[in-house]
């Protein structure tokens, strides 16, 4: 039972994007089915040829502070030193201010209803039940597909 005097743990998400046209939805439904919204911040490294993604995305979050981008514009001088999922990750981890939780996740993801309160619950169950604090969650998500109108479908 959560109390209204007690601050909320947060939660840090990080996306490594590389050209997603669905990382916007990606962030909005993040946001939607959080139980505690407030609570999530998110760091994203969009990897990127143009800027349309870009500022397709910055039109929607350009004034949430919960959200951290930074842009790494793609082009035949840099393709080679700037280019990488691994690199895309450290980047997006660079956005991290001293969350309780971090959550690591494709930039194409659907999320569940409630998901952060449910992932904390299954972080605390998984450490009363191994005795340990050091316990990682680790899952490959469910996948989804775009219908003929662009909505995404399970």
């Amino acid at each position: 039972m959560e109390q209204k005097d007690i601050p909320l743990e947060t939660i840090f998400v990080a996306i490594a994007s590389l050209e997603d046209t669905e990382l916007k939805r990606t962030v909005e439904d993040l946001f939607a089915k959080a139980k505690h919204p407030d609570r999530v911040t998110v760091g994203i490294a969009l990897q990127d040829t143009g800027k349309a993604i870009y500022k397709d995305f910055q039109k929607k979050f350009k004034n949430d502070k919960r959200v951290k981008l930074s842009l790494i514009e793609l082009n035949r001088k840099n393709v080679l030193t700037e280019l990488g999922v691994g690199l895309g990750r450290a980047r997006a981890h660079g956005h991290y201010a001293d969350e309780d939780y971090v959550l690591q996740i494709d930039s194409h993801s659907m999320f569940e209803q409630d998901w952060d309160v449910t992932l904390i619950e299954m972080l605390r169950e998984a450490k009363f039940t191994v005795k340990s604090d050091r316990v990682v969650l680790t899952a490959y998500a469910g996948s989804y597909f775009l219908d003929d109108k662009g909505n995404r479908t399970t």
